[in-house]
This record gives C-alpha cells, structure tokens and sequence, in this order.
C-alpha cells in the first residue's frame, strides 16, 4: 500500500471513526478544496462546519466502514459504506431516531502529504431527504 492509500484510510479511521478533529487539520490546508454533495467546501474550518461536525451531531455513532482503495501515485479512490443511528438536530431539522445506511466514493488527490482536492459521490443527498420525509 502507498502513501496516497494509506493517508485516505487514515482520513477516513481518524477523522470520521475516531473523531480526532486533529487530523483534519494535519491533512488539509487553506487550499484544500472538498467537491462534496452539498457543493464545494475550501478549508478545514470550511469542512469541520459545513460537513464534519453536521454529521458527527446527528449521528453521534457514525461507523465508517472503508470497503476497498485504489490508488495510482498520488491518487487514492475509496469505496466506502457508513451507518448511523440519526439522534441529533444538526443536519437542520429534528431527531428521527432512525438508522441508516450511507455508502459512497471519495477520490482523493494528496502533495507532499496533505489532501489537496477530493472529489465525493454518496447517496447522502437522499438518506437526508428521506429522514426529513
């Protein structure tokens, strides 16, 4: 496994399965650029409020599960599932109390050992939008 594989496994173990918020900011930069779901996010503090720590409130016990990485210099590709019970207000709308499965790909572009531009595709858009019903 190289380096671009092993830092996406980290992003995805530390960041979202350990919570440690620490690692965001050893990964990104300022020009770190995120092409998410809900549009693109530029910066760790941009990403830590708009996707991290909505998504980390309302399902406190989020697991990420990394299914498989493809890697090619400093390109890593990462399948990913996820699950989660939906128990806070944080996402904008109450609680359902609901468990859901999320799943997704991630393309992760690293330079000198930061992520510098990652692309996301998920089925988030829709787990949201059947939560709010």
């Amino acid at each position: 496994m190289g380096e671009s594989a092993v830092l996406a496994r980290r992003w995805f173990e530390e960041v979202w399965n350990d919570r440690r918020e620490a690692t965001i900011d050893e990964l990104t930069t300022a020009n770190s650029v995120c092409h998410a779901d809900q549009g693109e996010l530029r910066g760790p503090e941009c990403f830590r409020l708009q996707q991290y720590a909505p998504f980390v409130g309302a399902f406190p016990n989020l697991r990420v599960t990394v299914e498989d990485v493809m890697e090619s210099g400093p390109q890593a590709v990462v399948r990913w599932s996820a699950r989660g019970t939906h128990l806070g207000a944080d996402l904008g709308f109450p609680p359902t109390g609901r468990a859901v499965d999320m799943r997704g790909i991630t393309w992760m572009r690293f330079e000198n050992g930061v992520l510098v531009e990652g692309w996301q595709s998920s089925n988030l858009p829709d787990v949201i939008r059947s939560l709010k019903g």
